[in-house]
């Protein structure tokens, strides 16, 4: 949110015409108020909060269920940024919305986007548009993890489903490396 406030202070004598105190107060309120109307939308897509996939409560898959298999995709985009396509097996991805009857041989939830450590948004659908501007130039850190419906990550074996991509998007080829604790087997 970018915006303008004016702030008029009539000046009759010197020191503003206010004690030293009102003066402090009122420096303080025009400081705060400039700070919050001219700061840069650093919002993301979703949140604008840090969610560390490893700060994240873990919920072990379900004995007896197939293990999610998580996997992903990334090609540019012909206009600008990225498309992202995440790979899925043994996992129903839904809005808890729209969720659908249990599937009894499927754990179900939704995937988390991060970018450089940084949460973009919730995923219920597998594929996604990233544009150009969330990047940085140089290496970049794109990294999804699939989570039930109360945010824990899916766990195997004490470690998180998740899967990496490390990529400079002003490099041809632009990825560098890719990763998935859970790979998808061909």
């Amino acid at each position: 949110m970018v915006g303008a406030i004016v702030v008029r202070v009539k000046v009759d004598r010197p020191g503003w015409g206010r004690p030293p105190s009102m003066r402090i107060l009122l420096l303080l309120f025009c400081i705060c108020v400039l700070s919050v109307a001219t700061a840069e939308d650093k919002s993301t897509l979703d949140h604008k909060v840090d969610h560390p996939v490893m700060h994240q409560a873990q919920l072990p898959v379900p004995e007896g269920v197939p293990v999610p298999r998580l996997g992903m995709q990334l090609s540019r985009d012909a206009e600008d940024g990225f498309n992202l396509h995440v790979e899925l097996r043994n996992f129903q991805m839904e809005s808890p919305a729209f969720m659908q009857s249990a599937v009894e041989d499927r754990v179900r939830g939704h995937a988390h986007l991060y970018l450089n450590g940084v949460k973009l948004t919730r995923l219920y659908a597998q594929d996604l548009h990233l544009p150009g501007r969330l990047f940085r130039p140089g290496i970049n850190s794109l990294q999804i993890s699939i989570n039930d419906h109360d945010h824990a990550v899916l766990a195997l074996d004490n470690e998180p489903i998740q899967a990496t991509i490390l990529m400079d998007p002003g490099r041809e080829p632009f990825q560098m490396s890719h990763y998935s604790s859970s790979p998808i087997e061909l």
